[in-house]
């Protein structure tokens, strides 16, 4: 799975970068620190390229997340396939309820069933392995129409909440694509960056990452002229060719780091 916050290259040497930095902070003076205290409060402006950047790593993140992946945010989804999810129903009802119902969910799976209920409104069965027990898929009302594209035995992915039990059948409801939930998401953590940005005394650790390693990134790569934003291999190659010492010295991610107000301690990417 992708996820780029947590490139082992880029990790390396950002780490060093912030160690480097906290240590000058340390050594400062009690003045020092208190204008490092203001500066804090200053917003952090980046570039047209540096804020697409940070937008197309959030994306990605959160793709990372709903595919199961390991991810640094909390998306308030959990990932699970049909069959997982009527497993955990057969063996113990109590523990579905409560694992399941009423949080969010990106569900998995074939469709076993495409039909109609009351009022015509559409429902989708995904196959579990179990003969008479399916997952029971109810979109929201928006995206009914989707029902009418779909075809048996083929392989689906849906952002819904988690409904009840019916004689050992499991359903969701409030069902859409997920890329509208990744969408809807990645605005979400795009907002609070922005937020940041503009307060970085209220940044969250995640703001923090994302800004911090956008600001590294950028600097290795002239402004991502050289580099996509998620292109791993790139960005590692660039970062590693731009130096350690040239990292260390770099007045704008100094600037950042100051007006993040990071330490080691808190700060993990």
């Amino acid at each position: 799975m992708k996820n780029v916050l947590k490139w082992v290259g880029i990790v390396f040497v950002v780490l060093i970068v912030i160690i480097f930095i906290a240590g000058n902070d340390e050594s400062k003076s009690s003045s020092s620190n208190s204008s490092a205290a203001i500066s804090s409060k200053k917003a952090i402006k980046l570039t047209e390229n540096e804020l697409q950047a940070a937008k197309e790593m959030i994306h990605d993140e959160v793709e990372t997340s709903f595919d199961g992946g390991s991810s640094q945010l909390d998306t308030e989804y959990l990932a699970v396939s049909a069959r997982e999810m009527q497993k955990v129903y057969a063996d113990n009802e109590a523990r579905g309820d409560k694992i399941y119902k009423g949080k969010k969910i990106i569900v998995s799976g074939i469709i076993d069933s495409i039909d109609s209920s009351f009022g015509d409104i559409p429902v989708v069965t995904l196959k579990t392995g179990d003969m008479f027990n399916k997952v029971h898929v109810n979109f929201s009302k928006k995206y009914r129409d989707l029902a009418a594209e779909l075809n048996k035995n083929q392989k689906v992915k849906y952002a819904c909440v988690g409904s009840s039990v019916i004689i050992g059948s499991p359903s969701v409801r409030d069902c859409t694509p997920v890329s509208v939930a990744v969408n809807e998401l990645t605005d979400k953590f795009v907002s609070s960056a922005n937020n940041a940005l503009k307060n970085p005394g209220k940044a969250s650790e995640y703001d923090k990452q994302i800004i911090l390693f956008v600001k590294v990134a950028s600097v290795a790569t002239e402004d991502f002229k050289t580099c996509n934003a998620t292109d791993q291999k790139c960005l590692s190659s660039a970062i590693s060719k731009y130096g350690e010492n040239n990292l260390k010295n770099n007045e704008e991610i100094k600037a950042v780091m100051e007006k993040l107000g990071v330490e080691p301690a808190t700060l993990e990417i």
